[in-house]
């Protein structure tokens, strides 16, 4: 069933990260999807510090400017890198009852499996 309006859905952004069969995730929910990411982008680049020499800082960049409301320039500049590095996602959409997901794999720090979704329940 489809929401009646935006009062019915809620965003979760995630970044888990799978290493030795451990999995860490970052969570931020949220009712704005685009604030949502931005605020989940400046979390996990605090705990992170430089990225800039990621193997995947594009494709991440590429999907915070895609799905969030900052800036391209600003996110380059918090990635460290040159807002023409930025990759374009392409995107992955399941849906299973109240619930549809966008879901990217990418290259971790170290050797790790990085897994970035959104999820939007139908509340």
């Amino acid at each position: 069933m489809a929401p009646r309006n935006s009062q019915d859905l809620q965003y979760e952004w995630i970044i888990a990260t799978k290493s030795n069969e451990k999995m860490t995730r970052s969570l931020y929910c949220g009712r704005d999807s685009e604030t949502t990411l931005a605020n989940l982008f400046a979390m996990y680049l605090r705990a992170k510090g430089d990225v800039s020499d990621w193997k995947a800082v594009g494709r991440f960049g590429g999907i915070v400017s895609e799905f969030s409301n900052l800036d391209v320039s600003t996110i380059a500049v918090y990635l460290g890198i040159d807002t023409s590095d930025l990759i374009k996602p392409h995107q992955r959409v399941t849906t299973t009852g109240h619930r549809e997901k966008l879901q990217w794999e990418l290259a971790g720090f170290d050797d790790e499996i990085l897994l970035f979704e959104r999820r939007i329940n139908y509340v």
